[in-house]
């Protein structure tokens, strides 16, 4: 029997019907040997099958009792492509688990500040936002509020129509400004206020670590589920979501579940959180049964914890989004989570300016080692082949925004492994000094090189500031390699041409270089992927606080009809670079099906960028 008929003749259950001509669509393989959808399928999948949370998990267990059946269907292209439909819309759903929580943590803080300053009321009632009587009718400044409008574009609860900005029907029809509006007005004695003032992941690492913390903060913590603070209450009509676009209560249990998954991973608690396994017993007996309670059932909302009512197991166990979310998520999260201060302060940012906030880069050093362990593998990956292809060779290893210096960490251990007898140098740079002191607190233990220079305030985007240091030191820079994750885009103030000066002086002073940045999505690219990356939700705090995301290429003004900003390859080529393609790495690309337009763009690409005269030293043909 073929698989179309052996499907179509089962009882239709849960949304077996819904997601089954998605999955009996026509597919293909990519070059890189991945399969993907059509562009039509996939988005009749984003906008039709609610895929978050509880939602997630239901939709896994009907494609995987769908798949049960068309194992015995005979073989053939229909029955191979209706597998690989499955393989990609897994995918999609698992990558939500990651990206989405992150961008639901921010929509709740943002909602909260439109709902304090009376914008929340004016989009429930349809009048709509124009954007030149922001500062005049509304006294709120016009620049900080766009990147507050362009964030709630890009997750489908704005759209633009004649020059003002109105809610889409998803988000009225799951109460996603009306809801909010309710909560914070009703909240006479400033008790929700004050709650979401604390910074919960903290308190939860505290608390799961074992400390006692003060009544008013675990007050916080106890507050998160109680009904007025939104947790387990359900307006009338119950939203659901009918697509990706999230309801007032999806966003409210992603707004609780980040900071308890970052309080899990900071505590060591996550290393058992595997699927299958049950969810933490030691739980109460740590926080207590109030507390306990609300974490398993936010788990259990969320899909990360399934409940067998057949056993007395009161626990739970783990997942397979649970064991995603809990494993991978902490990058992300954290990465989001560290412009705390930025978001529990926006209404007095969108009223008065940022001027009064620093978020300090410590508080982000762990969840950037998490994020970019595995791009600075690729990045001394690269080296390594490239090295072996060409014949380069250097003894001068420079990582830049260091952090915890994961990627010379990494260099070291394989120097070590190769027995070579050639010395190699290494230096490590950062801004922060508490990047540096945390780098140093690894060097003493051993885990980082002990021929290592240690330069402090070290602003990447004054190249002459560790360049003076190493001359100071006898460290030649010529033939250098420098890698640097993710730290480009902090330069504040930045513009095409500064950002080409930045890089013509460490292509002066002859450094290898090897950067990894996200890319700066066009904001058609990031309505369009839905939770299929954090982009969003990155863009919105790295613009919040003045940074600046590029493309990895010109995406070219044919694809885009607007201008776009200057990409980093323009940029490092204009300088003097050439860039290596056959050493760069792309990570996963942002649609899991292919373009009309062709366009596919990554996530994320490693740049690999050799000096001018050194690849005409080496015969490079770029």
């Amino acid at each position: 029997m073929k698989i179309q008929d052996a499907l179509r003749e089962i009882s239709p259950q849960r949304d077996a019907d819904g997601i089954l001509e998605i999955l009996l669509a026509p597919t293909g393989i990519s070059s890189a040997g991945f399969p993907y959808l059509d562009q039509q399928s996939y988005e009749k999948f984003r906008d039709t099958q609610p895929h978050l949370f509880m939602s997630g998990m239901r939709l896994l267990e009907t494609i995987d009792h769908l798949c049960d059946i068309g194992k015995d269907s005979s073989a053939g292209p229909d029955r191979d492509s209706f597998f690989q439909a499955a393989d990609v819309i897994r995918r999609v759903i698992l990558t939500s688990v990651i990206t989405a929580p992150s961008d639901l943590w921010l929509l709740h803080h943002v909602l909260r500040a439109f709902s304090v300053l009376g914008l929340s009321e004016i989009l429930a009632g349809g009048e709509g936002l124009d954007m030149e009587e922001i500062k005049n009718k509304y006294s709120l400044d016009p620049g900080a509020i766009k990147i507050d409008i362009q964030f709630l574009c890009s997750r489908g609860l704005l759209r633009r129509q004649d020059g003002r900005f109105f809610t889409t029907e998803q988000a009225l029809h799951g109460n996603v400004f009306i809801t909010p509006g309710i909560q914070y007005a009703a909240d006479t004695s400033g008790a929700i206020a004050e709650a979401m003032q604390h910074r919960h992941a903290e308190l939860w690492q505290r608390i799961f670590s074992g400390e006692t913390l003060a009544d008013n903060q675990r007050a916080a913590l106890s507050s998160l589920f109680t009904e007025e603070t939104g947790f387990g209450r359900k307006p009338a009509p119950d939203p659901q979501e009918a697509g990706w676009v999230p309801s007032w209560l999806t966003i409210e249990l992603g707004y609780r579940l980040l900071p308890v998954v970052l309080g899990l991973r900071a505590s060591g608690i996550t290393r058992k959180l595997q699927v299958g396994n049950y969810f933490w017993p030691e739980c109460e007996k740590v926080v207590g049964s109030d507390l306990s309670q609300g974490i398993r059932e936010l788990m259990v909302l969320c899909g990360a914890v399934v409940l067998d009512t057949s056993t007395s197991n009161t626990y739970g166990t783990v997942t397979r989004m649970g064991e995603r979310m809990f494993q991978r998520g902490p990058g992300p999260f954290g990465i989001i989570e560290a412009y705390h201060a930025y978001v529990v302060q926006l209404p007095k940012i969108l009223t008065v300016g940022k001027k009064f906030l620093h978020v300090s880069r410590g508080s982000n050093l762990v969840a950037s080692q998490i994020a970019n362990r595995v791009s600075f593998r690729h990045a001394n990956d690269a080296l390594d082949q490239f090295c072996h292809d060409t014949g380069f060779d250097f003894n001068v290893f420079i990582e830049h925004a260091l952090g915890h210096g994961e990627a010379t960490r990494q260099r070291y251990k394989r120097w070590q492994l190769t027995g070579a007898s050639t010395p190699l140098r290494f230096v490590g740079a950062d801004l922060e000094d508490e990047a540096i002191q945390a780098a140093i607190a690894e060097h003493k233990q051993g885990k980082l090189p002990q021929n290592m220079l240690f330069v402090s305030n070290a602003d990447i985007g004054k190249p002459e500031v560790l360049l003076v240091a190493m001359d100071q030191e006898d460290i030649d820079t010529n033939g250098a390699v420098m890698v640097v994750g993710n730290g480009f885009h902090e330069i504040r103030k930045q513009t095409a041409s500064s950002m080409t000066d930045v890089f013509r002086k460490y292509h002066d002073a002859g450094i290898l270089l090897i950067f990894t940045e996200e890319s700066g999505l066009l904001a058609e690219d990031v309505v369009q992927t839905a939770w299929n990356t954090y982009h969003a939700g990155f863009r919105y705090v790295h613009e919040r606080s003045g940074q600046v995301l590029r493309p990895d290429r010109d995406p070219g003004e044919k694809v885009t009809k607007q201008p776009a900003r200057a990409s980093w390859e323009y940029c490092a080529t204009k300088a003097g670079y050439i860039l290596a393609d056959d050493y760069c790495f792309r990570g996963r690309t942002i649609f899991p099906y292919r373009p009309a337009n062709g366009r596919n763009p990554a996530i994320s690409v490693n740049h690999f960028c050799v000096p001018g005269p050194l690849a005409k030293y080496l015969g490079l043909s770029y």
